[in-house]
């Protein structure tokens, strides 16, 4: 399988006024290693992360974000080798997730977006989602593919 790494992060605006008070949300994403084959996020790591109230991780393969007054996150990740970007936007309210993907195209010098699940990689859409978790209220949280809305149906 393709090695993907955390490429960027953007946060989307709440439409409505911000909501005042709200309680944090604490984004974690590990990030591959030598030693990680693609599992993701185990019990262990989650029950480790950020029991301090610094909210700091002592794992340096942990990218951690905090926020409080956005409508979702979107979390590119990016291969070097065949140069592909899958995107995921997570709705932190309810933790519904939109996935595409944007493939090169070496003829229009661009990024081309691609949002037809059936064109994407299901093995390789779990593996990134295990690789999230999100943390709120004090309770720890994961994303998975919706049973409903699965690629290959």
């Amino acid at each position: 399988m393709v090695e993907f790494h955390l490429y960027s992060i953007a946060f989307l605006q709440r439409v409505k006024n911000p909501i005042h008070n709200q309680e944090n949300y604490f984004i974690y994403i590990k990030e591959p290693t030598y030693s990680y084959a693609s599992h993701g996020f185990s019990f262990y790591d989650a029950l480790q992360l950020c029991d301090r109230e610094s909210h700091e991780c002592d794992d340096c393969d942990v990218r951690s974000i905090v926020t409080n007054n956005h409508q979702a996150v979107e979390i590119q990740f990016r291969s070097t080798e065949d140069m592909q970007i899958i995107s995921i936007k997570v709705y932190l309210e309810t933790s519904s997730i939109e996935i595409s993907s944007y493939v090169w195209q070496e003829h229009r010098r661009a990024f081309i977006r691609f949002d037809d699940p059936q064109e994407l990689d299901e093995p390789l859409i779990i593996s990134l989602l295990k690789r999230i978790s999100i943390k709120h209220k004090g309770k720890s949280s994961f994303l998975s593919l919706p049973r409903v809305r699965s690629m290959h149906q």
